[in-house]
This record gives C-alpha cells, sequence and structure tokens, in this order.
C-alpha cells in the first residue's frame, strides 16, 4: 500500500514540475504573441504611411495630367 502511495506522490511531483514548465512556456507564448502583434501593427502603420506619402508625391508631380 505504502508503494502505491509513493507512487501516487512520485506521479503528482512529476505532473506539478511539467504543469509549472507549461505554465511558464505559456506565459513566453504569449509575450512573443504580443511582442508580434506589436510589430505588425507598427509594419501596417508603415506600409499605409508609404502608400499616403507616394499618392501625395504623385499629386504634387502632376498626377493625371494630359497636357
Amino acid at each position: 500500500m505504502e508503494d502505491i502511495v509513493a507512487g501516487h506522490r512520485a506521479s503528482i511531483n512529476i505532473l506539478e514540475i511539467t504543469m509549472a514548465s507549461e505554465k511558464v512556456r505559456n506565459e513566453n507564448i504569449g509575450k512573443d504573441v504580443a511582442d508580434i502583434k506589436d510589430t505588425l501593427k507598427w509594419l501596417v502603420r508603415l506600409i499605409l504611411t508609404s502608400l499616403i506619402v507616394a499618392i501625395i508625391g504623385f499629386l504634387v508631380n502632376g498626377g493625371f495630367s494630359l497636357v
């Protein structure tokens, strides 16, 4: 009976260690996803700004003038 209890305690210890490492892993993944979202936000801003500047430059240089 004591062997069974000792085996269960060992299994519980292994599960607790595994759960703790998974918790840290999940926290790190959450931070990485937040960083990726922030990077994508700035990338979209950069692309939109570039398009706006290109359109303004096109219009300033005459646009669709037919003359």
